[in-house]
């Protein structure tokens, strides 16, 4: 079969609508400094790439995590040692008064005091950290109540409500600290005993006095159980922040490998692809100069 002069133009242009594209297809990796535009030009990277963002979207989320974590952990911490500050000064006051030396006017004095740190106590103990109290557990409300009506303390906080942060596929901590946990004390709560040692002080009950000091060590002893507690969390999560730093950048660095082309070679293959564009037209023009009568010849 002869081949006539449309067929002849009709190639040419397919050939060069392919050279063209080609050299497109190299100047937008060029420009966007990407290997792949589409999923379609290459699928098994586009694969990977898609593995490697949804790994990193798991990172960043226990990343945040982590980060919420160590928030509320510091606050917790910083809020344990105020107790434990107070409680340092409450047991300087019951040694004080449980030593017998001191007259009525300084035990008054001692029982207000101690009624001044019941206070301050009362009001860390309903600490709040981004508008939810930090010691009531899942509770909104305060963690620390006193009923006028029954003229007793409520604790608001179970120890069995943990607040629970996943920092790593395997890896949860918990960063609270509950009221019941805290202030709970010989079976009841310090808020109670303390009205109890501010009773005795005026009413200069030794014995009662003197069994307050063990209470307040008590206390002491739970609150420094609760930091080291808060403490091997922290320490917990700052390690995984580390390694999840270390992940990321793992990620990152497989991604841009997959996806990023490297510009040396990019340069070179856009120029290559221009040039064969170039040598396309060249040929093209040279190919379909012949006239009418060529062809009748």
């Amino acid at each position: 079969m002869r081949t006539n002069f449309q067929t002849m133009t009709l190639g040419a242009q397919v050939r060069l609508m392919d050279r063209s594209n080609a050299m497109e297809r190299a100047n937008a990796r060029l420009a966007s400094g990407k290997n792949f535009t589409r999923p379609s030009e290459d699928p098994s990277g586009a694969a990977i790439a898609v593995a490697t963002r949804s790994e990193l979207g798991s990172l960043d989320n226990y990343k945040a995590a982590g980060e919420d974590a160590t928030a509320r952990l510091q606050t917790t911490d910083t809020q344990l040692q105020a107790v434990q500050d107070r409680l340092t000064r409450l047991k300087e006051l019951t040694v004080s008064a449980a030593n017998g030396t001191s007259g009525p006017s300084q035990q008054a004095a001692i029982a207000q005091e101690v009624s001044s740190i019941r206070d301050d106590l009362v009001h860390i103990g309903n600490t709040r950290y981004l508008g939810q109290p930090l010691f009531a557990g899942f509770a909104s409300t305060d963690a620390v109540i006193y009923n006028a009506g029954t003229s007793s303390w409520q604790l608001t906080g179970a120890p069995t409500e943990k607040m629970l942060r996943s920092i790593s596929d395997t890896d949860t901590v918990q960063v609270n600290v509950t009221s019941t946990e805290l202030f709970g004390v010989g079976g009841g709560d310090l808020f109670t005993k303390l009205d109890q040692l501010v009773s005795d002080l005026n009413s200069g009950n030794a014995a009662g006095i003197q069994s307050a000091v063990a209470m307040v060590d008590q206390s002491k002893s739970t609150v420094s159980t609760m930091q080291a507690r808060i403490g091997a969390a922290a320490n917990r999560v700052d390690t995984m922040a580390t390694r999840i730093e270390a992940q990321k950048v793992n990620a990152q660095s497989r991604l841009s490998t997959v996806e990023d082309i490297d510009l040396a070679s990019g340069i070179s293959e856009f120029q290559r692809q221009q040039a064969a564009y170039q040598a396309a037209l060249g040929a093209t023009a040279k190919s379909i100069q012949q006239s009418l009568v060529d062809w009748l010849r």
